[in-house]
Parts: C-alpha cells; structure tokens; sequence
C-alpha cells in the first residue's frame, strides 16, 4: 500500500456534494480528502485487496458463529453486558432470523505475521456509506483528469450490493413502507440513511424518511407523524440506547414492527465481542488477544489499548505500551467496563495511521474505506481518503 499526494479536482466541492456529502470538513477540519492541505489517495495492489477480502469473510464467518454463541450460553451474554434484561430479545431477534444490511470490519496489516488483524467490528450503526460513493466519484474522475492511470481498478461496490441486498428484501416487505430513520440534526447521519434509502428504492421499494424523535408508541404499534403504521423500520441509532427506559418496554410490548437492523447486533456493537471471539477462536490469524477488565487473562499482555465497551468514535480509548499511556482520547464513556485489546503498531504513511474499514452486505466484501490521523486513534474526526488499484 502506498500513500500517494494527488491534487484536488477543480469542482470537488459539487462533486462531493453531488455524490451525498454534504460534510466535507467536519466542526471546520479537514474530512474528505481534498479538504486537506495535501490532497491523498491510497493506492493498493490487487494482492492486497485479495488478501482484505480473504480476512473479512473468515472475520465474519466468526462474528456470526460469535452471535449463535451468545445467545444459546448465559454466561457469553453475561459477557457482554446485554443492558436491562435485554438478552432475551437480542436472542429472540437471532433465532427468529431477523434480516440485517450491511456491517464494517475495520482492520490493520500486520507486517510481522503478513495477516490482516480486527481492529473493531461495526456492525449496528456503521456510518461512511456516503464517504463510499463520493469515493466511488473520486476514482471515476481521477481517471477522466488524468491524476492516475486509466488502468487503474477500485474495490468499491458497496452500492451494488446494496442494491441487491434490498431486493432481497423486497420479497419479505411486499407492498409496505419501509421507513428509514435518525435523529434530528445530525448530517452526516442522515446523508447515510438517505443514501440507503436510495437503495432501496433501486430495489423497487415504498420508501418513507422520518426522524426517529417523530416515531411514536400507540397501544399496539410504532405509528408515523401521520399516525400510520411503522411496520419495517430501518434506524441508525445504537440498540445499546434503545434497551433503556420506556422505549426498552415498547419494543417488548410491540410486536408489529420489524427492525433493521435487528437487536441480536447488539453482540456486534459491543467491544465485549472482541474478547468473546478470541475466547471462541484463540489464536486465530485474523484476531487479537482481548479481555475484559479484570479478567486474569489480561495479564499477560504488555501492550494493549483500552477500549470502552460501549463506546464509540474512538473516544475514551489509551494505548499503554509497558506500563506508560502514549496515546489517550477524551469522551463520554469513562465510566464504561473497559476491553483490553493486544496493542498492534500501525504502519505510518507520511505521518499518518490508516485503518482499512472493509464493508460486508450480504455476507460478502463489497468495498473498502480508509480513514486515517495523525495518531494511531482514529475517531469521528479522522480524514477519508479514496483508494484504487494498481
């Protein structure tokens, strides 16, 4: 892999735009890449992109066998932490076989082992769909301008498969609506749900938007502003914050309505998975050492980075390297059960660390997204850069 500087295209900011994102920069820094002071872009090999796609369906080959786990062994849910007797239906949602779209593995290569290593799993409210498409724009007018070759390929077909994706759940939702949702004054969030929204209409399906904060509970269903029924509901909001309070006994009282995605991605969203995959799959080539805080079994690691087990955006995280904290991040998760995570050195690209965001829809790899920073914790904030092959 390698980081080349690239310039910015003349109209990138109505291109971006045009694609989706409406967020080039982020709370006024730099986000998409040709906001930078230098414009970047990725290139990989073909080896490489095979090697990614090799590591994400045996990664999620795992995280699926995690899941079945859980739910069918009382102490792997007690494991993770299910919040408010949650289990249940985070169980039920698995058995039922609940349809899910789309999750994002975020990995690093290790130089010494040659293998691709599980950094994070997001698989319930995965966010940079957006950044895909502009990306996807990016390498198509790269190509037109001349700034790489016209021979050059891209691993990005997240869109496709998408698409796809809907249409095989156009066959279970028929003629009903299938709402898309999130919460009110959030761009980036919504771009995305919009832009899956978009999908699905390619899939020939009654699509609605609403923001979540406009859902309502009536006695025996979650009904609209219009106070029509909202029977498939796909929402980019955490279960995590959904198992809590009076929503928690709407979602056990009411029946009607089908999540997606579905409450077993609960076991997904939770940093404890990393500890129970490495439980289940100890020494597998593609994971890390992990363990919960306290676990006796933490003690043998001499470099980790720890992790909140809810959290999110990279924040409160510390990465501890014999016994002295080099790089910590603020946020709102201190408070959280800590996972401790085998501390993997990430390559260094013109000062920059990139983690590789590999996308899964319909159990297979449809894509990669590189987002990189200046340290080694790569947060909410952290630039996308767009990558192609050659």
């Amino acid at each position: 892999m390698e980081r080349i500087a690239v310039p910015a295209r003349p109209d990138y900011l109505q291109r971006l735009a045009e694609a989706g994102c409406t967020f080039p920069t982020m709370y006024g820094k730099p986000y998409m890449a040709e906001t930078l002071p230098q414009p970047a872009a990725y290139r990989l090999t073909a080896e490489e992109v095979e090697k990614i796609q090799t590591a994400t369906r045996e990664l999620h080959a795992i995280s699926l066998a995690v899941v079945d786990h859980a739910v069918r062994h009382e102490e792997a849910m007690n494991m993770l932490r299910i919040p408010n007797g949650f289990a249940d239906i985070v169980a039920e949602s698995w058995l039922r076989g609940d349809q899910d779209l789309y999750q994002r593995l975020d990995v690093c290569f290790d130089r010494k082992s040659g293998e691709y290593k599980l950094f994070e799993f997001n698989g319930d409210t995965p966010t940079g769909v957006v950044e895909m498409n502009a990306n996807l724009h990016w390498w198509e007018d790269a190509q037109e301008l001349g700034m790489i070759s016209k021979d050059t390929d891209v691993f990005n077909d997240f869109r496709f498969h998408m698409v796809n994706r809907m249409s095989d759940l156009k066959s279970r939702i028929g003629d009903k609506v299938f709402y898309f949702s999130s919460v009110k004054n959030n761009d980036e969030e919504e771009a995305t749900v919009r832009f899956l929204k978009k999908c699905a209409e390619d899939a020939d399906i009654f699509t609605e938007f609403l923001h979540l904060e406009d859902i309502r509970a009536a006695e025996n269903d979650f009904i609209d502003k219009k106070s029509f029924r909202v029977e498939w509901l796909f929402k980019l909001f955490p279960w995590e914050d959904m198992a809590v309070g009076d929503l928690c006994e709407d979602i056990r009282r009411i029946k009607s309505c089908t999540f997606v995605e579905p409450a077993w991605k609960m076991v997904w969203s939770n940093k404890a998975f990393l500890a129970l995959a490495w439980k289940l799959f100890p020494g597998h080539p593609n994971l890390l050492p992990a363990f919960v805080e306290g676990d006796p079994a933490a003690n043998g690691l001499k470099n980790f980075i720890r992790k909140p087990q809810w959290g999110r955006e990279g924040q409160n995280m510390s990465i501890v390297k014999d016994g002295q904290t080099v790089h910590s991040s603020d946020g709102a998760y201190g408070n959280d059960t800590m996972i401790l995570q085998q501390y993997l050195p990430m390559p260094s690209y013109d000062g920059r660390y990139p983690v590789i965001g590999s996308w899964v829809v319909n159990n297979e790899p449809a894509g990669v997204l590189i987002r990189e920073d200046s340290n080694p914790i790569t947060g909410n904030l952290s630039a996308c850069i767009p990558t192609f092959i050659q």
